[in-house]
């Protein structure tokens, strides 16, 4: 399976990002703070490499 389309919300940083696609080459810009490194781990939360990354902490991730 690929992943094409990606939408996050409430994620650290990130509120609503609105849904953008991913092709074979993606490329994130934005100011410092922006979301980006926040954006990247969402979607590592998708399939972690280790069973404890996916989980989520409401005091860590969740939107200040």
């Amino acid at each position: 399976m690929k992943l094409t389309k990606v939408h996050i919300t409430n994620f650290r940083s990130i509120q609503d990002s609105t849904e953008f696609n991913i092709d074979d080459a993606t490329c994130l810009v934005g100011k410092n703070e922006a979301g980006k490194t926040a954006l990247l781990k969402a979607l590592y939360r998708l399939n972690p490499i280790n069973e404890g990354d996916g989980d989520f902490d409401p005091t860590e991730d969740y939107p200040r």
